[in-house]
């Protein structure tokens, strides 16, 4: 999940399914209400004892 720098927490993926691929691009919007200058943070948990996986890269646009 996204951490913005409001505090507010954006969900990239929710776990289940059987498998991971790459995302590609994904979009999200932020509310009016919300500032999207700041600090970002990306946030990641396996959820899954017995599987295996890595985060090879990400970025942010603004």
């Amino acid at each position: 999940r996204l951490r913005g720098p409001s505090g507010t927490y954006y969900t990239v993926k929710s776990s289940g399914g059987t498998s991971c691929t790459s995302f590609g691009t994904r979009n999200y919007s932020v509310p009016v209400s919300q500032t999207a200058a700041g600090t970002w943070t990306l946030e990641v948990a396996d959820q899954y004892s017995l599987d295996t996986g890595f985060l090879d890269s990400w970025s942010i646009t603004l």
